[in-house]
């Protein structure tokens, strides 16, 4: 018997009462949420771009020091004054210029480059949310 009072009273009682427009403010926050988070991402992006615009021009110019410290300008000078000297030793010219490239420094500019191709896409997996950028209208619905 007391199983039986016991679902009784689980069971006998009627359903809570919802209050009136609740499913609206679940559905108007839900919505909230979610261009929250849509701005947050966008914001990020746009970071991304200034800043990958920033590093750019950065490395630009270390870049530009590399190549003027380095030897090969000097090499490449040669083609300028002696171009029948280094077409005689072509192979040897063309091994020493790739010796003194200052690889390292240039390929800091991939980094930049990088970097804004993962804003691009970013933004662009976004980009059909512009309506939801819209202000909101926290109406119940009914």
């Amino acid at each position: 018997m007391p199983l039986q009072s016991a679902h009784s009273l689980l069971f006998s009682q009627s359903r809570p009462e919802v209050p009136p427009g609740l499913s609206g403010r679940v559905v108007a926050a839900i919505e909230f949420e979610a261009i929250r988070r849509l701005r947050f991402r966008l914001r990020v992006a746009s970071t991304c771009s200034f800043l990958s615009i920033i590093l750019f021009f950065v490395n630009l110019t270390l870049v530009g020091e590399g190549f003027l410290t380095s030897d090969f300008w000097l090499l490449t000078a040669l083609l300028f004054s002696d171009l029948s000297l280094v077409l005689t030793h072509l192979e040897a010219f063309l091994f020493s210029l790739a010796e003194t490239f200052p690889a390292a420094s240039a390929s800091l500019l991939l980094l930049p480059v990088f970097l804004s191709i993962v804003a691009l896409l970013f933004r662009s997996r976004y980009a059909g949310a512009d309506r939801l950028l819209q202000p909101l209208q926290l109406n119940p619905i009914h």
